[in-house]
């Protein structure tokens, strides 16, 4: 009704920051965690969803589920994986730095998990579900298994509106 065409790309979210942060190429990034370094680039909408960050594991490894009392406790055990420029300090319990964030999709942190280099990855389970139901089942619950992170807040995801914009104010 107001004469406005939108369009929508599904680049890797690295390319969705970047390109977003211009403000010419796009104007909104979606489904973004918070991260204070991204306040000067982007003017964050009101939180539109929230999920759970869960640490999942090979069944394999861990026959009997491992024991952890707090986040800390998942590094004893071995490497705990993230995809690539994904950001896990929302949910106040886990350092970025602290992980190996290098796969670039799900099946890479599942493959990754299942072949011994990552002892955990953390995701949400809703995502992988959202994948399921998509037709692209991710982890099979025989050799997949997962808990939610110990004393992690839900992780609100937002909209995210370049400060590049002309039209900021009115797409917030």
């Amino acid at each position: 009704p107001l004469g406005i065409e939108a369009e929508f790309y599904f680049p890797s979210w690295k390319q969705c920051l970047e390109r977003t942060a211009d403000g010419y190429a796009f104007q909104v990034a979606v489904s973004s965690s918070f991260a204070q370094s991204r306040t000067h680039s982007f003017i964050y909408t009101r939180s539109y969803y929230r999920t759970q960050q869960s640490y999942f594991y090979a069944r394999e490894r861990f026959p009997t589920p491992p024991v952890i009392k707090k986040a800390d406790d998942l590094y004893r055990h071995g490497h705990v994986c993230g995809r690539y420029s994904y950001n896990y300090e929302g949910a106040g319990q886990l350092k970025n730095a602290d992980m190996v964030r290098v796969a670039k999709s799900y099946s890479a942190l599942v493959a990754r998990t299942l072949n011994g280099d990552c002892a955990f990855f953390i995701g949400r389970p809703s995502v992988l579900e959202g994948f399921r139901l998509l037709g692209e089942n991710l982890i099979d619950n025989d050799l997949i298994a997962y808990q939610p992170v110990p004393e992690a807040t839900p992780d609100y995801f937002y909209m995210l509106i370049s400060r590049n914009s002309p039209y900021a104010d009115e797409l917030k």
